[in-house]
């Protein structure tokens, strides 16, 4: 039985995570022996990530909180053994639903805001929806998106 998108990042975690917030994908794409190209040519594309050469393109140009996203998501897709995936700024939904994308977003949602942190932070803390962010270093709608996942929001 293979494991779920969310418990290969939790599993990551354990291995290569300092424990400190944020988590930063860039050294934990390092310690699994990916490579992290930085770089703005294809506007269309957010990152990528290629398995012949275990690298993960950046658009330079995305604000951090979407590069490292973005990152988290193309680590999704190496650990998956999703092959060679493109990100594009396609918004992805009901209509237009790909499986591998949905599992790399949880993939990287997981590693990005690991449950663990999330519930201590608000059952043990007072802090803002915002303030939670800023902490994680994701956008408001992806800690959003997550909460609601985690039965957090409606």
């Amino acid at each position: 039985m293979s494991l779920t998108p969310q418990a290969m990042a939790r599993d990551i975690l354990l291995q290569y995570w300092d424990g400190l917030l944020p988590v930063n994908p860039v050294t934990i794409a390092k310690q699994l022996d990916l490579k992290v190209i930085y770089g703005g040519s294809d506007l269309e594309l957010s990152g990528s990530f290629d398995d012949k050469t275990n690298t993960i393109f950046i658009n330079e140009l995305d604000n951090i909180n979407k590069q490292r996203f973005t990152i988290a998501h193309e680590i999704g897709h190496a650990v998956l053994g999703h092959g060679s995936s493109p990100r594009t700024k396609i918004r992805y939904n009901r209509k237009n639903f790909q499986f591998k994308e949905y599992e790399a977003n949880l993939f990287a949602a997981e590693l990005l805001m690991p449950i663990e942190a999330i519930n201590y932070m608000i059952k043990q803390t007072e802090i803002s929806l915002k303030e939670m962010a800023e902490v994680f270093s994701v956008s408001n709608q992806a800690l959003e998106i997550r909460l609601k996942r985690l039965g957090y929001l409606l």
